[in-house]
């Protein structure tokens, strides 16, 4: 799966979220994304230690990657879609990771600040959400089947 898969991938999870589910107010999508990082963290460890398909690491990654895309609706996903790429271009050193196992940490890192936020402070919420997005992208790269 390469970068615009991912992001298509994710994409169209949200628009699927949205037609499934409405339009969620924050503190219900910021409580999704925090499940959703439970169920990514229970694939990584099913495939480290019982040898779970690592595919599923993908899947979840791409399912809290489009809770993303449902924050603050359609103005939203162009930006985030803009900041990500920018991301991947320049990657940030000050926030860097070697393994894994350090990615989980920043995406709880990055969502505990995310829950701590007033939804109205747009650019703070945006600058944090890319920074899931660009964690979810990557780790859908490393897993996925193809």
């Amino acid at each position: 799966m390469n970068y615009n898969q991912a992001i298509q991938a994710m994409y169209e999870r949200s628009e699927y979220n949205i037609r499934r589910f409405g339009c969620q107010e924050f503190d219900i999508l910021i409580k999704a994304m925090i499940e959703e990082l439970g169920e990514l963290t229970q694939a990584h460890l099913q495939n480290t230690f019982d040898g779970k398909p690592a595919v599923r690491i993908a899947d979840e990654a791409i399912d809290l990657g489009a809770l993303c895309f449902q924050l603050h609706g359609g103005r939203f996903k162009k930006r985030l879609l803009e900041y990500v790429s920018d991301l991947f271009k320049e990657p940030y050193h000050s926030e860097s990771y070697d393994n894994t196992n350090d990615r989980y940490r920043y995406l709880l890192n990055k969502l505990s600040i995310l829950d701590a936020m007033n939804p109205e402070d747009y650019t703070r919420t945006m600058r944090t959400a890319e920074r899931i997005v660009y964690t979810c992208v990557t780790l859908a790269q490393l897993h996925s089947k193809g």
